[in-house]
């Protein structure tokens, strides 16, 4: 390896014929654990690097500067004076000022260069392990150091490169160091749409393995059956071995959907010795191959709008039956194919809509606003954007020159989100020209079609193993490139599971299944920087399709990022604005989107109209009004105004477009701009406004949150979820949370000084859960029923965590109630509870007699001052015993820190339209939410326990409290209805009712994750 220049050989970093010195094969970077068992358990809470054999080096660097690279010191070393200390990632930011000076291919001599040195001590059992250094994603040219000896080199850009350091460690403590250079000759055939971003982007870190080791594996899904429920799964393992001897090792495929097992398969291995002079750069001296197929029923497909992850576990045992490495790997069944001009996901055309499509200036922003340090591991830093991309509707990235981690790959399997990948080697024309005219001239296209080649199958090998995949894009502008059809067959014959997208070449092979050309009149625009839109460029690329041609557009004039399609295939809507007022607030890259969230919108060219979706779960959207224009090539040629008043939850508007059919005849979009009151809790009354552009459509579709249980599974963050057979745990850093599965509810809660515990002598646990008190006409006894645990759900994201239990409360087997409780847990220890009521509609009516009261219990230990009431507890928003819309008095107790109050929100309020609610919290933490619509009031009363005891001394104590909820009933009658819903009166539970049926409101109180927000 060579450093400096000026000596007969050209430095590495100035030889474009050099990629890498001493490399590992690129693979699919998978994790090693010692066991399977501890691989399994490391994956319920997507733990990657917390295993026994990875050694993480986002730490503890320290970096010094040199102007020159002669400036370098011979040999390599810790920098012991006036060095700086840095963590990962560091950027550089160092360009070289001569590179339009510099004869291609060459690299400027003259460069500056940063040295980085970590020292760093290993386990004492790592001994008897090989060991290489992986590098998740590099961002410039390096050559790497191992106790001062030159370990390898990489020119291999924002892709996983590994090193085997085995022969260069010794025990005890060791010293690593890297070179890395602002410029290299192979970025003259790199390219980007954003400025290039050098220096280190994601993790480096050790990794111990044995011997015997998993090189790479190929699986493949093919469809039984017409409704894709029946697939062939087919795995194939490649084994390699350090070892000269044939040893006869065994291979274990386990495949679980979550934590039931589906397939456990277990097949010998036959060493064979190493043909391939290739791969003695990886120190293999034996290599198998190892393949099993099944057929699997039952099987839940995986899409974007339902992610349905499996969990794959591949174990290595020796010839004795001793495990000696486990791995995992997330499994996507899902198929990719073309069938005429469309393309098909599982049978269904193929629709994407987008949001960002640089992750590496995500992690940037991150850096500069200073919070890097918040994260461990780049995995956790753009975990929290991904899953914002994900709630905001979007469900695809494309990923130019940002980071190809795999990390990064199994959160966009799990959340759901298509990946569309590119290398960082894309020559333009004039460079192509430049560089088969200049340099080597005999062999030019062959030596650039090798270069490119490589980095293509570096980068397909590395994520090939991931559904989230759906494309590689491996050109830009190699129109004239003359090998186009052999780089195109190099890739296809790595993978041909998805698809290619190149521009159009003469002799490519046009008729491959793989291949998708752009036409001559397809053009794909994109932002020279996402931050800040700009003017686009026109690239003959495209980046984005669906059914038909789908083009990527930045409208420049009105600063807005939208798809849109021509023809009149189905096209869905993704707005993304950047509004500079918006901009402290909301992510650049989502912009207004958050607050657009709940209002989707789409185009009905049949009848005409513009039809507005009210996806929020329970608040309505009020005061609408809606301004739009329609243009051709610039020329606005009709436009008008609409108003509406209120849009009800979950429900849809069509409002009517004048001269639409004039526009429909002509290749025009239309602006719109849409303004509403926003009713969601806790922005009530806010005023909301976004502008977008739309293209008509035929079709709708309906924006999908992300799937619960599994989408944000990091907890290894501030907050971690534990759990055994009866209890979860959450804990952080000065609190802790008990829940017991079995009762539905809590035990324990303590944060700081403040600390819930639950009653000793209640086996239902501290609650809060759902009592029902009934009584019918012909029984003069009060029945007391309690609820029963249906379901619990839960998930932890490292910041929080969440647990909703859904029970079931019945009375004399007729009359069902479904309660729900919702408990969220911050970072910070906060506890705040969400509950919910409905009446089961298939059980019988309750009788006019019947006396239904439904109570929210908190029974906590009376033996500690825990929760207090105000005075009476929280006051009737509308009681029997007193008057029209006047609440009764509430006199605080002197000792109390709970504060509480309810009151009617009525349409004039601008909040819920035409509903109750009630809200607790203090600054210790706990906050308690319940809702109800206006035919439900709120009441205190004594617990059920204390009335059956006579025991009016315990009224609403400090010790303890309860809510109760009075179903109010509606008489059958239309006169009643309308009185009831304009005046917002709530009948007496006595009074006699019309008719004989008597029909009780059914309302959902589930409050969904969007709108859980206290305090």
């Amino acid at each position: 390896m060579n450093l400096f220049p000026g000596r007969d050989n050209k430095p590495d970093w100035n030889d474009p014929d050099i990629r890498s010195i001493n490399a590992s094969s690129a693979n699919g970077c998978l994790i090693p654990f010692p066991t399977y068992k501890k691989c399994f358990d490391a994956v319920s809470d997507y733990r990657r690097y917390l295993s026994d054999y990875v050694h993480l080096l986002n730490e503890g660097w320290v970096r010094k500067g040199y102007d020159h690279v002669y400036d370098l010191p011979e040999k390599i070393n810790w920098p012991h004076d006036d060095s700086e200390k840095i963590n990962l990632p560091y950027y550089t930011n160092q360009y070289s000022n001569n590179k339009s000076v510099n004869a291609l291919p060459y690299a400027d001599v003259h460069q500056p260069v940063t040295l980085l040195a970590h020292n760093c001590i290993l386990p004492h059992y790592w001994s008897s392990l090989r060991k290489k250094i992986t590098f998740a994603g590099m961002a410039c040219a390096f050559h790497l150091f191992v106790n001062g000896r030159p370990a390898g080199y990489s020119d291999v850009r924002h892709t996983p490169i590994s090193f085997d350091i085995t022969s260069f460690w010794h025990e005890g403590e060791n010293e690593i160091a890297l070179v890395l250079y602002s410029s290299a000759a192979s970025d003259h055939i790199r390219g980007g749409w954003h400025d290039r971003i050098s220096g280190i982007l994601s993790d480096i870190y050790i990794e111990a393995f044995p011997a015997i080791y998993l090189s790479d594996v190929n699986l493949n899904c093919e469809p039984q059956n017409s409704d894709h429920t029946k697939w062939s799964f087919s795995i194939m393992a490649e084994l390699s071995s350090c070892r000269i001897s044939l040893e006869s090792p065994s291979v274990r495929f386990d495949l679980y959907d979550d934590y039931k097992l589906l397939v456990s398969r277990e097949i010998d291995a036959v060493l064979q010795p190493l043909m391939d002079s290739s791969r003695k750069l990886d120190n293999v001296k034996t290599i198998s191959s190892v393949e099993y197929s099944v057929d699997l029923e039952e099987i839940k497909p995986w899409s974007a709008d339902q992610p349905n992850v499996y969990d794959l576990y591949i174990t290595l045992s020796d010839n004795r039956g001793y495990e000696q490495v486990s791995y995992h790997m997330p499994v996507g069944f899902r198929k990719l194919e073309r069938k005429g001009n469309s393309f098909l996901l599982n049978g269904r055309p193929l629709i994407l809509t987008t949001a960002n499509s640089v992750i590496s200036s995500d992690i940037s922003a991150s850096t500069e606003a200073g919070i890097a340090n918040k994260y461990s591991t780049v995995a956790e830093r753009i975990s929290d954007k991904l899953i914002e991309v994900k709630k905001s509707g979007c469900n695809c990235l494309f990923l130019s020159d940002g980071i190809k981690d795999p990390a990064v790959f199994e959160l966009a399997d799990m959340l759901g989100l298509f990946l569309i990948v590119s290398t960082d080697i894309y020559p333009d024309n004039f460079t192509a020209t430049e560089l088969t005219g200049r340099w080597p001239i005999q062999t030019a296209a062959d030596f650039w079609t090798n270069i490119m080649s490589a980095a293509a199958a570096d980068l397909i090998n590395t994520a090939k193993a991931h559904c989230s995949v759906i494309a590689w894009n491996i050109g830009h502008n190699l129109t004239k490139w003359p090998q186009l059809d052999r780089l195109l067959k190099t890739c296809t014959g790595i993978d041909q599971s998805r698809l290619l997208m190149v521009p159009a070449s003469e002799g490519a092979d046009r008729d491959h299944p793989s291949v998708y050309f752009a036409s001559s009149g397809l053009k794909a625009v994109i932002t020279n920087n996402l931050k800040q839109i700009s003017k686009y460029q026109d690239l003959n690329l495209p980046l984005f399709f669906a059914s038909a041609n789908i083009y990527h557009l930045a409208n420049d004039n009105s600063d807005t990022l939208y798809l849109l399609k021509t023809g009149k295939l189905p096209i869905f809507g993704t707005f993304l604005l950047n509004n500079p007022s918006t901009a402290s607030t909301v992510p650049d890259y989502l912009a207004e989107t958050a607050s657009l969230k709940n209002l989707h919108a789409s185009i009905d060219i049949d009848q005409g109209n513009l039809v507005l979706h009210n996806l929020h779960p329970f608040a309505v959207i009020s005061n609408i009004v809606v301004d739009w224009q329609s243009n051709d090539n610039q020329n606005w040629i009709s436009g008008s105004k609409i108003e509406a008043d209120i849009l009800g939850a979950g429900s849809s508007m069509s409002l009517k477009l004048e001269e639409i059919g004039e526009i429909i005849q002509k290749p025009s979009h239309i602006n719109f701009k849409i303004s509403w009151t926003d009713n969601s809790w806790p922005h009530q009354g806010q005023r909301r406004t976004v502008c977008f552009t739309l293209p008509w459509s035929e079709h709708d579709r309906t924006l999908i949150e992300p799937p619960s249980g599994r989408y944000t599974p990091l907890s290894h963050g501030r907050i971690r979820l534990e759990q055994d057979r009866h209890h979860l745990l959450i804990s952080g850093s000065r609190f802790w949370f008990i829940f017991n599965k079995i009762t539905g509810s809590f035990e324990s809660w303590r944060c700081g000084e403040t600390e819930l515990l639950s009653s000793i002598d209640n086996k239902l646990g501290a609650g809060p859960y759902w009592q029902l008190t009934y009584r019918d006409k012909n029984e003069s006894v009060l029945t007391v029923c309690s609820s029963h645990v249906e379901s619990i759900i839960y998930d932890c994201d490292g910041d929080g965590a969440v647990i909703e239990v859904k029970s079931l409360i019945t009375a004399n087997d007729l009359l069902r109630f479904i309660g729900t409780t919702r408990y969220e847990i911050s970072h910070k220890g906060e506890l705040k509870i969400a509950a919910g009521i409905e009446y089961d509609s298939s059980s019988d009516m309750i009788t006019e007699n019947s006396l239904i009261n439904l109570e929210l219990v908190f029974d906590l230990s009376r033996h500690l001052n825990q929760l207090q009431w105000y005075g009476f507890g929280p006051t009737a928003v509308e009681s029997l015993i007193c008057s029209k819309l006047q609440p009764l008095p509430a006199y605080p107790h002197p000792n109390n820190w709970l504060r509480m109050h309810s009151e009617l929100i009525s349409s004039n309020a601008q909040s819920w339209y035409g509903a109750h609610w009630l809200y607790t919290g203090n600054e210790q933490g706990l906050g308690l939410l319940i809702k109800s619509d206006s035919f439900f009031s709120f009441a205190a009363s004594q617990l059920a326990a204390d009335i059956h005891n006579q025991d009016s001394r315990q009224f609403f104590s400090r010790h303890y409290g309860q809510l109760r909820l009075e179903f109010a009933r509606l008489q059958s009658t239309s006169d009643f209805e309308d009185n009831s819903n304009i005046n917002g009166n709530i009948p007496s539970v006595f009074e006699k009712q019309k008719g004989q049926s008597i029909a009780v409101i059914k309302r959902q109180y589930i409050l969904q994750p969007s709108a859980l927000n206290f305090i």
